[in-house]
């Protein structure tokens, strides 16, 4: 008989994989592959190493234990296959729940709350062809979590479109706070996962492009934060602008300016949405999780808006978070176990 209960989460979507071990319901052992391969985000493709060796291995070896060992894997419905397909052949159960859950569960069952308000914002989630032949992006999740158990109230859907027609110099998603915000982070001189870089050069900046940058965004009934075609196209094309100024200190303000105005909208976008979910849930408690949570500037301003009296950030509020989420899940909800509240609100 063994000794102790273990279950693996395995978290990540096509980058920031990571693994983590749940012993007995407690958090054991966390790794992110971007420490294996040493490369930052560890965005695929061109980690295929992380096919026969990863963070899931390091979790076992370090705890002297081998799949043979684990009574449960979970992951998340859009983390890519490659990597966990070994582990799937490699132990005798393994699950995968939504990609939201996933993130909603990081942050409530590691926190001192018995109940809580939850609310995820991401650049996109799971993915599905809606009847009209949109390709639909889950971007927001708004929840309430109570005991063991997690309930999405509300899903908000983007847009996904095609890289291609940006030359992949952006993911393209409108009607998305993540989606938006890697947008301006592109119009900002950035790239992909750089979206900490806009928020730094944010305070630089000035409201000169705050007005017209508005135009685009829409704050609608029910938390929701609608961007348009034309706002991303502008935001695409803003970095153009600014390539072509030979003056380093007029580029720089371009820069720092169009910083300021999505640093200033995502701060708007996050409290509207939070103040919609308090209404929704009457909790005084909140967690919260997903990408656009990274934007530590902004969940202050949440804070100082005193929505909530109690609040918890899952630190790995990115997609490497998704793994803690998956395993806590597992044990409280696939294998039934109840949770023991440490600490108190």
């Amino acid at each position: 008989m063994k000794e102790h209960k273990n279950i693996i989460g395995v978290g990540g979507s096509i980058h920031d994989f990571s693994s983590c071990l749940i012993q007995d319901g407690n958090l054991k052992y966390y790794l992110e592959d971007e420490r294996i391969v040493r490369k930052k985000h560890a965005y695929y493709p061109g980690m295929t190493e992380l096919m026969y060796y990863n963070a899931a291995d390091i979790c076992l070896e370090d705890n002297e234990l081998t799949f043979k060992d684990i009574d449960l894997v979970v992951g998340n419905d859009i983390l890519s296959s490659f990597y966990c397909k070994r582990i799937k052949k490699s132990v005798t159960e393994f699950k995968s729940i939504n990609h939201h859950l996933a993130h909603s569960s990081s942050a409530f069952y590691p926190s001192s709350f018995d109940e809580a308000a939850i609310l995820t914002i991401d650049g996109g989630g799971n993915e599905f062809t809606h009847e009209d032949g949109e390709n639909k992006i889950e971007v927001c999740s708004l929840g309430v979590g109570c005991g063991k158990e997690i309930n999405l109230l509300k899903v908000q859907k983007g847009i996904r479109l095609k890289a291609k027609q940006f030359e992949n110099k952006i993911d393209p998603v409108i009607n998305s706070l993540g989606g938006f915000y890697g947008a301006a982070t592109y119009a900002s001189g950035f790239t992909f996962h750089e979206e900490g870089k806009t928020m730094g050069l944010a305070p630089y900046g000035t409201s000169r492009y705050l007005k017209e940058l508005m135009e685009y965004i829409t704050l609608e009934n029910g938390g929701i934060f609608k961007f348009s075609l034309a706002g991303l196209n502008y935001l695409y094309q803003f970095r153009k602008i600014w390539e072509k100024e030979k003056d380093q200190e007029k580029q720089f303000s371009y820069r720092a300016d169009i910083a300021y105005a999505a640093q200033f909208i995502t701060e708007k976008a996050l409290i509207h949405v939070a103040e919609y979910l308090r209404e929704l849930t009457r909790s005084e408690n909140i967690c919260l999780a997903g990408g656009v949570i990274l934007n530590s500037v902004a969940n202050y301003k949440l804070y100082k808006a005193g929505l909530f009296k109690n609040y918890f950030i899952q630190p790995a509020a990115g997609d490497n978070g998704t793994s803690i989420g998956a395993a806590y899940y597992g044990w409280h909800v696939i294998m039934n176990q109840d949770r023991q509240i440490k600490g108190g609100s």
